[in-house]
């Protein structure tokens, strides 16, 4: 399995992610046309229908979305819809021997950038591979979520499971080395409780703030099953570089939070 993992800023968002393909599959409707697939539409400019859909709204900007591991949702083995000139209706076509190559974009129509303004947009490549196709796409799903995360994070650690061992309550740790500089250590466990039964994972954050409060580093925003963790901070990279003083880090999680100090020395 291969995909793509684009980390945009905020106010951006994927809008599209549509194939690109020759124009003698059926129900690609002509020659590529870069514009049109770029703002999510065949060829054409005609809609993609999803053939799942029999209810509602066919129109799709998102082609083949269903969850192989599940078997839910809209496959390329489900066809397509041969719809061209703006139809709403049409029959289901199914390409054989088709390289499935896709495009995807992000932002509105009218998205524009201020003088002097600037966006930093960073787009990775990642393989899995499995036993077998769909294997192939379970490990891909679970690389995916860890990268995702680094994303969401703004890659300014790496979180491990560091125990098999499923703690009997929620415990933050006091970093160690500390004083340290750059780079500490955080370690918390997660119980199995209300609300956090293995496998579902509890909404977890880790956050670092320096001497006035304010949040500077937010090191985990996921969820984690029950377990020991263990997180790296480094107070320098990335764009950063936090001077000495005095900072604190705070485990928020299902109803549990604690707030320790530690101090950066340079």
């Amino acid at each position: 399995g291969i995909k793509w993992l684009t980390c945009f800023p905020n106010s951006i968002h994927l809008n599209s992610f549509v194939p690109v393909i020759s124009s003698n599959i059926p129900g690609t409707c002509g020659p590529p046309n870069a514009y049109q697939i770029v703002r999510g539409f065949k060829n054409d400019g005609s809609w993609w229908l999803n053939p799942k859909v029999t209810q509602g709204s066919r129109k799709t900007k998102y082609v083949f979305s269903g969850d192989p591991e599940s078997g839910i949702g809209w496959h390329c083995s489900d066809g397509i819809i041969d719809n061209c000139g703006g139809d709403t209706t049409g029959n289901i076509v199914h390409p054989t021997g088709v390289d499935w190559r896709f495009v995807m974009a992000a932002g509105a129509d009218n998205f524009t950038l201020n003088p002097n303004q600037s966006k930093t947009v960073m787009i990775a490549q990642f393989m899995a591979r499995g036993t077998n196709n769909l294997n192939s796409v379970t490990k891909l799903k679970l690389l995916d979520n860890r990268i995702q995360s680094l994303c969401d994070s703004g890659f300014l650690i790496g979180v491990n499971n560091i125990s098999t061992t499923i703690p009997n309550s929620f415990y933050l740790y006091q970093n160690y080395p500390n004083p340290f500089n750059p780079v500490t250590k955080i370690k918390f466990t997660i119980p199995l409780s209300r609300g956090v039964s293995e496998g579902r994972g509890v909404l977890t954050k880790l956050v670092i703030y320096d001497v006035l409060g304010r949040e500077i580093a937010t090191l985990i925003n996921e969820k984690l099953n029950p377990g020991t963790y263990e997180a790296d901070w480094s107070a320098v990279g990335g764009g950063t570089n936090y001077p000495s003083g005095v900072y604190f880090y705070r485990l928020i999680t299902n109803g549990y939070s604690e707030t320790k100090k530690m101090v950066l020395i340079k």
